[in-house]
């Protein structure tokens, strides 16, 4: 689609798609041929490329944070590996966040699409599937997840409906991106929010600026903006859980056999 605006001569793109190589390439040769863009949620190292985003760091710290202010201790994140932290910065955040507490950061509570083996590499359902699974038969099993986005939040649940567990009674969940369906679902999904219209606002103006003074509107521009959590239903203080969810978990085994 970026090259066929390219040929069809736009005047400007704002871009809010998932990063990958191929994309980065092709805005790259744009922004040399001095197209004027505007990246939502990512980011493009060109004089030519301005960034609009949400403080997804801060938004995994807030809701890394909510959970610890509930009690939990053993607390994991589904959606990304721990070495993807430096990219995916609302892991860096629950990393963060755990730090702070001085609480060590466990590698099994972080479970991403690489090691949900029989999820598909982008299925962010699956992915949430998979991991709760691979969460559930871990000697000291997590009493909260926080999911990467809403989309793996509803695996997590999923799973942990099938394996006969409550929520948020046996396990707190959190979501990332506060879509439409948190609210709708049951239970409703916590959820952290960005600002998705003033991102979209924002960045069209930076566009039409960059458009009608192509040669004064030259400074790149890398905006920050805030989240905030919504709290629902799916979060709540941790009780005496352990006995509880290994019961059910394995009278769900047992009713399978």
């Amino acid at each position: 689609m970026i090259e066929a605006f390219h040929r069809q001569r736009v005047d400007g793109l704002v871009v809010a798609t998932l990063q990958t190589d191929r994309s980065d390439a092709a805005l790259l040769r744009l922004a040399e041929h001095r197209m004027p863009i505007v990246l939502v949620g990512r980011e493009l190292e060109h004089d030519m490329a301005d960034s609009i985003s949400a403080g997804f760091r801060r938004g995994g710290r807030i809701a890394t944070q909510h959970l610890i202010d509930l009690g939990h201790r053993r607390i994991a994140f589904v959606g990304a590996d721990l070495d993807e932290a430096s990219r995916v910065t609302r892991l860096q955040g629950y990393v963060d966040a755990l730090k702070a507490a001085g609480f060590r950061v466990r590698p099994e509570y972080v479970i991403g699409s690489r090691q949900a083996a029989d999820s598909p590499r982008y299925s962010r359902r699956g992915t949430g599937y998979q991991a709760t699974l691979q969460l559930l038969k871990l000697p000291s099993r997590p009493t909260a997840i926080f999911a990467r986005n809403d989309h793996t939040a509803f695996g997590v649940t999923q799973a942990l409906t099938e394996m006969g567990l409550s929520i948020p009674e046996d396990m707190s969940v959190v979501g990332f991106d506060n879509i439409p369906m948190t609210g709708l679902v049951t239970p409703t999904l916590t959820s952290v929010s960005q600002p998705t219209k003033d991102e979209g606002r924002i960045a069209v103006e930076c566009l039409l600026r960059r458009i009608e003074r192509p040669d004064e509107d030259t400074e790149r521009r890398k905006i920050l903006l805030e989240c905030a959590l919504v709290v629902r239903a799916s979060s709540a203080q941790l009780r005496s859980q352990s006995k509880k969810l290994r019961g059910k978990t394995t009278a769900k085994r047992a009713t399978s056999k």
